[in-house]
């Protein structure tokens, strides 16, 4: 379906494999316009992609699943049409059933043929796809037995868990399921996905990746089930608590159908070792601005019990962060092995911690390093030169708007409110940190 007369449409980094096989690669090849607009763009403005789309009349677009979730949030105006768009590809990521109808749901009355979307799975290290669905079709969706899941075995069932089938192999290349010692597995139990063909790398410079037999073992894990791949999760991210396979997907997905105030947030979950040396759940979320700090031990418990009612475990901590706190890759994919070095190393900048019983704004606990690291991070966003070192102590600038930011921030974290002129009486980090612990104290 594509043609000289195609134009595509993407906001994925060029760096990143989606971004430069589809948004740039691919349209050169066929002689195709392409559209190309920074992750940045996208990030500031949502809406611009949907309103590119109608504006340049866009045949083809490319996005991760989390670019389709900030997408399904906006509404778009009725004199906007997708009615040109043959071909709108989720993929880079899990997909997720809820997400993808949300976004159907949001751009319906503007003509978006649902038979457009189309999922797809794929990695750099296969240059790029391995498995899609047949184009001009729905996508793909059956219900598993969710217990079953966990066991290792996907078995359909009318009240399970909604899966979206990345879709079957493209010619030539061979999809196979495989358990830990790298043997095959039957159709339809879980295990990580193996693929074999012609455009799998030999491996990485100076180490091969392959096995003898030239199988490419991605580190996802997934099944086959009528044919078509689904994708459950990472290998490196899942959860096992109490002998069951627990995917982190669920449980993010899990809250943010059920917890309407969290239902824009970003949040991971991941596994620690508790003081009984046992994997133990750790669930993040950051939080939206302005929400209420009043109430978050309700909203801790109340996610506390979900998770217990919905996937029968529970819960060592339930953390609240600051937006922007949890870390992803430009494309908008979730990092949770990096988000949990940072848990583990008290480097998120949170206003609450079940594990700790309270809220971090009322503790005494307050650390110098917390008060560089968020004028650190708000003189990255800002593109400013917040902070300076001179004869051994360490100043810092902020304009008005800084100012109430870090006065906010600090009575979030302490419940120590500042005067407005708080930034010429304590310009640097020292005389602020003791004007703060004395009140503390």
């Amino acid at each position: 379906s594509i043609n000289r007369d195609s134009v595509f449409y993407s906001w994925l980094p060029l760096f990143h494999d989606l971004g430069l096989i589809f948004g740039l690669l691919l349209p050169l090849m066929y002689g195709s316009k392409s559209y190309i607009i920074s992750p940045a763009d996208f990030a500031k403005k949502p809406k611009s992609w949907i309103e590119h789309m109608s504006h340049f009349l866009v045949t083809h677009t490319a996005g991760s699943t989390s670019g389709y979730s900030i997408a399904g949030l906006q509404e778009y105006s009725a004199d906007l049409s997708l009615i040109s768009c043959v071909y709108s590809m989720i993929a880079a990521e899990h997909i997720s059933y809820s997400i993808s109808q949300r976004f159907l749901k949001s751009v319906e009355h503007i003509g978006f043929n649902p038979n457009a979307l189309s999922a797809a799975y794929g990695l750099a290290e296969s240059t790029l796809a391995v498995t899609g669905n047949r184009l001009n079709e729905p996508l793909i969706t059956s219900s598993f037995d969710a217990k079953r899941l966990q066991e290792g075995i996907a078995i359909p069932s009318d009240d399970g868990r909604i899966l979206v089938a990345s879709g079957s192999a493209l010619p030539g290349t061979d999809v196979f399921i495989v358990n830990c010692e790298g043997l095959p597995l039957p159709c339809q139990y879980v295990g990580e996905v193996a693929i074999h063909g012609p455009t799998v790398m030999q491996g990485y410079l100076g180490q091969s990746m392959l096995d003898n037999a030239s199988n490419l073992y991605t580190g996802d894990l997934g099944f086959i089930y009528n044919k078509q791949l689904y994708i459950t999760g990472r290998k490196k991210e899942l959860l096992i608590l109490n002998g069951k396979n627990i995917y982190p997907e669920d449980i993010e997905d899990i809250v943010k159908n059920h917890i309407l105030s969290l239902r824009e947030s970003t949040m991971v979950c991941f596994s620690v070792r508790n003081h009984l040396d046992l994997e133990s759940l750790v669930f993040i979320s950051e939080l939206p601005r302005h929400h209420d700090l009043g109430n978050l031990n309700i909203l801790a418990m109340n996610i506390s019990d979900l998770i217990s009612v919905e996937i029968s475990a529970t819960c060592y901590d339930i953390v609240f962060a600051r937006q922007a706190q949890i870390p992803k890759t430009t494309s908008g994919k979730l990092q949770r092995l990096k988000a949990r070095s940072l848990y583990l190393n008290s480097m998120l900048i949170t206003y609450y911690s079940l594990l700790s019983s309270h809220s971090s704004s009322l503790t005494s606990n307050f650390e110098e390093s917390s008060l560089l690291h968020w004028l650190h991070n708000y003189g990255q966003e800002n593109g400013e030169k917040v902070i300076r070192e001179s004869r051994g102590e360490i100043f810092f600038s902020l304009d008005s708007l800084g100012s109430v930011e870090l006065k906010k921030f600090i009575e979030n974290h302490t419940g120590v409110k500042l005067d407005d002129t708080f930034i010429w009486e304590y310009d640097n980090v020292s005389k602020l940190m003791n004007y703060i612990r004395n009140k503390l104290s």
